[in-house]
Order: structure tokens, then sequence, then C-alpha cells
């Protein structure tokens, strides 16, 4: 069994100066899909931001990826930046408006939104990595290594340069651009993992992006049962 995309929806920079952001799938949810959130943030003017509370018209229940969370803080466009990652499964079909939040005000947010059908309906995040760097160039960022636990796990990359710049960052061979936005500072990747592995994000960074934020997590289905298991009937 495999974790699969259903679809994905990317919102604009559509709350400068503020401290959340509202963003809807496109076509209807299925029930019992995971929701899939890559949230980005920023300002120039406030330090203590932070992730926090997540709802949707649903009323289902957010849990951030604590692990995710990837800031940058010494930039001299933007004092603090950062990515992170949270989830939720859906309690009905029909549509789905998800609105995320962070402490503070924030001079920029984007939020990516993944719907994913056959996720383990218990612990979802297999593994997550993150990378930063604060005012060092780094020509070759890396989030991970991670090992996945088992085949059929959906990866997703969430990538932040605070100094922008067209295509700044490739991750690498098997991901597939999902989103971009302000020349390449903001992008998401996704990409399905057949064996499991340990995996990494990296890519050469060009131009001035000595501040970035990346984070990566992997998406797991449920547990296979080992045939000796299976052979007695365990879990059935």
């Amino acid at each position: 069994m495999s974790v699969a995309l259903v679809q994905t929806s990317f919102s604009p920079n559509n709350n400068a100066g503020g401290n959340s952001i509202t963003w809807d799938f496109p076509a209807n949810v299925q029930l019992g899909s995971l929701v899939l959130l890559a949230i980005q943030f920023a300002s120039a003017s406030f330090t203590n931001l932070a992730p926090s509370t997540i709802s949707d018209t649903q009323g289902n229940t957010y849990t951030i990826v604590s692990s995710s969370l990837a800031q940058e803080f010494t930039d001299a466009t933007w004092i603090q930046a950062g990515v992170y990652f949270a989830w939720a499964f859906t309690s009905a079909a029909g549509t789905l408006s998800v609105t995320a939040n962070i402490t503070g005000s924030g001079g920029y947010m984007l939020m990516e939104m993944y719907e994913l059908s056959g996720a383990n309906t218990t612990t979802p995040i297999d593994s997550a990595g993150t990378a930063t760097t604060n005012g060092t160039t780094s020509s070759a960022p890396t989030a991970g290594p991670v090992t996945t636990s088992q085949p059929g796990e959906f990866g997703v990359v969430n990538f932040f340069n605070a100094n922008g710049g067209p295509g700044n960052f490739n991750p690498g061979t098997g991901w597939t651009l999902d989103c971009a936005s302000g020349g390449g500072s903001t992008a998401s990747w996704w990409q399905y993992q057949a064996l499991a592995s340990a995996s990494s994000v990296s890519g050469v960074v060009t131009g001035s992006a000595d501040n970035y934020c990346l984070s990566m997590v992997w998406v797991q289905p449920p547990s296979i049962l080992h045939p000796s298991l299976m052979q007695f009937g365990v879990g059935f």
C-alpha cells in the first residue's frame, strides 16, 4: 500500500503584515484524507514569530510537526523566517478551508496544502529533516539524511530563501516541483519513494542564497505486517 497524492493547493502571499493565512482546496476533499500543510513565514520587523493554532471549516484537529520547524534569524532583509509542516485527517467529504496562525505579526506568509490518501492513521509522519543557514553561503544545503521505514512513502520539501532569486534551489533527482513564488524564494516539491531507504534533500543554491530554511517530511502508509505474523492471523 502506498500514500497517494489526491490534490494540492498553493496560496499566494495574500496576508502581508498579518499573523494568519487562510486558503482552501480547489475540489472537495475525501473523507479520511490526510491534509498536510507546508507553511512559510517571515518578518522584517518582528523577532518572536512561532507556529501557533491551525483550524479548518470541518473543525479538524491539526498537529504541528515540531521536528520539521526550521528557522533563521539574522538575515539583513528578514529579521526572522521559518518553515514547518502540520497535518490533520478530514472528518467529512466536501469543501475545506484552512487557517494557519503564527505568533506576532509576520510580513509574509504562504501555505501549500496537500490532500493525501492511504496514510497511516495513527502515525502518518515517519520522519523529518531540516537545514538552515544564517549569513553563511552554502552551495549545497542538505536536510537529512533520514531513513524511511517502508516502501510507499510520500515526501514533501518546504523551502524559503530570505534573499530570493530565480531558481535558487533544486532539491535533486526524483523531486517534482509543485509550486514556486517570489522568483524561487519559496517553493515546495514532492516525491514517491518506492523502497524503504535513506533519503535526503540536497541541491545547489545559486545567487545570493545565504539565508534559507529547508524542511522535509515523509508520510508513511499503514505498517506492513511481517509474514510470520500474518500466518497466525495477527492484525486480522
